[in-house]
């Protein structure tokens, strides 16, 4: 909306970053003032740190997490920095509608964040956020089926992204 009334123009960009982190500061704000207690009365920064990474040094699975954790989000930021070039200057997608496929990512998971939290504690969460994030990457591939004529479909495909990638994260 506002990119399309001021045109996509820096202007419309400046307000919208200012409008987001102005958001984030709030959001930071309100967290900050619902800090829980601590539980352990101060037991967990007295703890011997070195010891507590030995420990977890040996937990096979929680490391295998953490790489699997560490690799994916390195290959979706890169994916992440490269749509907007991809779907701008190949799909032919205007700014403002790039914009519309965001918004629609970001509602959708908004809307299915509860779904997952249900599934999560009826099934754990380790089904749960490998078919989240399969059928996210699933959707991706679906980028390789997108043409200029085609293009109407990233609304779907980026509903489907943002859905799932809740559920992922």
């Amino acid at each position: 909306w506002l990119l399309d009334l001021l045109d996509a123009s820096r202007t419309a960009y400046i307000i919208l970053v200012s409008l987001a982190v102005f958001a984030r500061l709030i959001s930071v704000l309100v967290q900050f003032r619902i800090q829980s207690p601590d539980p352990t009365g101060g037991a967990v920064a007295s703890a011997n740190w070195a010891k507590e990474i030995h420990s977890l040094l040996k937990e096979h699975t929680l490391m295998r997490f953490i790489c699997f954790g560490a690799v994916s989000g390195f290959f979706i930021g890169f994916a992440g920095a490269l749509c907007p070039l991809y779907a701008l200057q190949h799909l032919g997608a205007s700014p403002a509608e790039f914009t519309g496929y965001s918004i629609a990512a970001t509602v959708a998971g908004t809307l299915c964040v509860r779904l997952w939290g249900k599934l999560i504690d009826r099934h754990g969460a380790a089904p749960v956020v490998l078919i989240c994030f399969f059928g996210w990457r699933l959707g991706d591939i679906a980028w390789t089926l997108i043409t200029p004529e085609t293009r109407i479909w990233m609304f779907a495909l980026w509903t489907w992204g943002g859905a799932l990638a809740t559920g992922y994260m």
